[in-house]
C-alpha cells in the first residue's frame, strides 16, 4: 500500500480537517472550537495519504526561527504502521530546508516515547491542554 507524504495545498486543507475531526473531535472528545483556533491559514499542512485516501495531517506554525508542530493526527486503525514517523521526517526536512534552528510541540503524555525516538527532549511540567495531559518538547535541527 503507497504511502505519499505531502505539503497540503489549500484545495487539500478539507483533507487535514476531515483526519483531525475524526481522531481528535470524535475519537478524543476535543471541542471543534478547540481544534479551529484560527491558525490553520497561516500555517503549513502536512497531508499523508495512502492508497489516495487522507490518513494522517499535522500543521507547522514558523515563529521566527522555530516552528511549533501541532494537530499531530493518524487515524485509529493505521497507527503503529509508521505514518507518524514518516509525517514527522518529512516535517523535519522541511525545517531544515526552511532554516529554522528548532521545532517545538506539545506531546499527548501517552505518546512522549514516540517523540523521544525522534529525538526531542521534554522540558517543563506536565499540562492539560483539552482535558488531555500534555509535556512540552523541543527539538534543535
Amino acid at each position: 500500500m503507497a504511502l505519499v507524504i505531502t505539503r497540503a495545498t489549500r484545495a487539500e486543507l478539507d483533507l487535514c480537517l476531515h483526519v483531525r475531526r475524526r481522531v481528535f473531535i470524535e475519537e478524543q472528545g476535543v471541542s471543534e472550537s478547540l481544534d479551529l483556533d484560527g491558525f490553520d491559514g497561516a500555517a503549513i499542512h502536512v497531508l499523508a495519504r495512502r492508497d489516495g485516501e487522507p490518513v494522517g495531517t499535522l500543521r507547522l506554525r514558523r515563529c521566527g526561527s522555530r516552528a511549533k508542530i501541532e494537530r499531530v493526527a493518524v487515524l485509529a486503525p493505521l497507527r503503529a504502521e509508521g505514518i507518524g514517523r514518516a509525517m514527522m521526517d518529512f516535517v523535519h526536512r522541511l525545517a531544515r530546508h526552511e532554516g529554522l534552528e528548532a521545532l517545538e510541540l506539545h506531546a499527548q503524555v501517552p505518546v512522549i516515547g514516540f517523540y523521544i525516538r525522534l529525538g526531542y527532549r521534554a522540558y517543563g511540567p506536565v499540562f492539560l491542554d483539552a482535558n488531555i495531559e500534555h509535556r512540552a518538547m523541543r527539538l534543535e535541527l
